[in-house]
């Protein structure tokens, strides 16, 4: 199980790095000591929990490596039916150079490695007061090391991992590592069993810094550091000829490791972007054969920005180039994963069983459309359905006017696809587009042997034509009875107008009538 190979290695590292702090240090403090036996604790059930996983694995590959003994042949021959001659003469052929069942022995070895790891044998002796002893018994735990490489050298052999974070770590790690034993070393070299020497590296350095484990322990990292880094302050140096020895195979071991380690750091951050100097070279050359065959202005552009967009958003690779290594199953799961929310959404594939489905995911291709490019045209032929995976496109009519927008999951073509009608109306991509098509002639090849499907999906685009028409035609006839009603409301007030311009009339031809009968009287 993935849970305790990670307990496993875990473990192992931190029991590792205690233990030769124990050692090397003489620390034996009852947090310290109680450590060590927790981590032995969670080290061995970790290592139970694996065990019956471990065994029905062996116990599988004896049972198939007994199925093609020569031995279990001839048992099966003896008490069962025979054979037919041809057939036991090529099992006899291909088996007559097999080997005796045994277990796997590198398995078995490591189990070994881990079950002799996991014993405190060192308990006894710590319980009688004998620190000595149960220090050095303590060394079977670097045994656990092992797991921890094999576990490192697993998580840098999957591809589903970064590898530039995974062997930036892996440096860091070794480096770390090595710098703690060299220091463990260093520490019990002067002050060992017999305690820290007059004359030793201890007792030489010219700064105090107090007797304290852990100011000890900073001491010799300093030392260890300085002198592995090749820096060397001087104010602590070996005295002794064996500290001598000692400081020159660290200096030696220093230069080695962090040769190695800069050296891979500096290869590592020099091909982080290997790709994108690679694609940068391919747009260079694309754009100098545009050059050279006098392809400039906006159709240059337009090139230049489909790759730019096309490493932006899909690190210069198609779906379709992506997943071409992968077996056909698995490519049609992961085509249907990415669409299915949107083939749901399309009402003549909401019902289609999902075999058919992972079928017709299989089948869509990407495109993708840039700014201002149109997808189709009035009175084009539509022979694929439209599914819009990013960006956004505006539905036009033939006088350029904006009717409708469609955005990321909206899809178009469909029912005009399957009845081979033609586009009544210009789709214009308003920003970068990928779209995916579904074509006719595709479709036709995976509900070949469905016509069932196929003729329930045109009963589907067929009624949803003829509700698209009614509700168009209950459209043009709200608009019409609004004009109509704007017109008689025009009317009406029209004459509402001219009746009470009359009412007006009438007083003043009342007055005129008076005026000209006074003017008639006084004449």
């Amino acid at each position: 199980m993935p849970t305790c190979e990670v307990g496993l290695a875990t473990v192992g590292l931190l029991s590792c790095l205690v233990v030769s702090y124990n050692i090397a240090f003489h620390d034996n403090s009852p947090s310290l000591l109680s450590l060590i036996y927790v981590l032995d604790g969670i080290f061995l059930l970790c290592f139970l929990s694996s065990v019956p996983k471990l065994f029905s694995r062996c116990w599988k590959r004896w049972n198939r490596r007994k199925r093609i003994h020569p031995l279990a042949i001839a048992h099966a021959e003896d008490h069962s039916n025979p054979m037919d001659d041809v057939e036991a003469e090529k099992e006899r052929d291909g088996v007559q150079n097999a080997q005796l069942p045994r277990p796997h022995s590198s398995a078995l070895v490591i189990n070994m490695v881990i079950l002799l790891s996991s014993i405190p044998i060192d308990l006894p002796f710590a319980l009688a007061s004998d620190t000595a002893t149960a220090e050095m018994l303590r060394i079977n735990r670097f045994l656990r090391s092992v797991l921890v490489l094999i576990y490192v050298r697993t998580q840098l052999s999957h591809v589903g991992i970064s590898q530039t974070q995974a062997i930036s770590i892996k440096f860091i790690g070794i480096l770390l590592f090595i710098e703690h034993f060299l220091t463990c070393l260093w520490y019990f070299l002067g002050c060992g069993d017999n305690g820290c020497l007059h004359s030793g590296w201890k007792n030489s350095s010219i700064s105090n810094t107090g007797n304290s484990t852990s100011s000890n322990y900073i001491l010799a990292l300093y030392w260890v550091v300085t002198t592995t880094t090749s820096t060397g302050y001087g104010d602590v140096f070996p005295y002794t000829a064996g500290e001598k020895w000692l400081a020159i195979f660290f200096m030696l071991l220093g230069v080695v490791a962090f040769g190695y380690l800069f050296g891979g750091l500096a290869s590592l951050f020099t091909n982080t972007n290997a790709r994108l100097a690679q694609y940068q070279q391919l747009i260079k050359a694309i754009t100098k054969s545009l050059d050279e065959e006098c392809i400039k202005g906006d159709l240059r552009d337009r090139v230049v920005l489909y790759l730019d967009y096309l490493w932006q958003y899909k690190r210069g690779r198609t779906g379709k180039v992506l997943f071409t290594d992968l077996p056909l199953g698995l490519q049609s799961q992961v085509a249907y994963a990415t669409l299915s929310d949107m083939l749901k959404r399309i009402p003549a594939f909401s019902d289609l069983p999902s075999p058919i489905s992972r079928a017709i995911a299989l089948v869509a291709e990407p495109n993708l459309y840039l700014r201002d490019e149109v997808i189709l045209r009035p009175g084009q032929s539509i022979s694929a359905i439209y599914i819009i995976a990013r960006g956004d496109v505006h539905v036009c009519d033939r006088q350029g006017n904006a009717h409708a927008a469609l955005s990321i999951g909206d899809f178009f073509g469909e029912a005009s696809m399957l009845l081979s009608l033609r586009s009544d109306a210009s789709f214009i991509a308003k920003s970068a587009c990928y779209v995916y098509l579904i074509k006719r002639h595709d479709l036709e090849k995976i509900l070949q042997f469905y016509p069932r499907i196929y003729d329930d999906m045109v009963e589907v685009a067929k009624f949803r034509l003829e509700e698209a028409e009614i509700e168009e035609q209950t459209l043009q006839q709200q608009k019409n009875d609004k004009k109509a009603r704007m017109e008689e409301e025009g009317e009406e007030e029209k004459e509402g107008l001219e009746e009470e311009h009359n009412n007006l009339q009438t007083p003043l031809q009342k007055l005129e009538e008076d005026g000209k009968e006074e003017e008639e009287k006084e004449e």
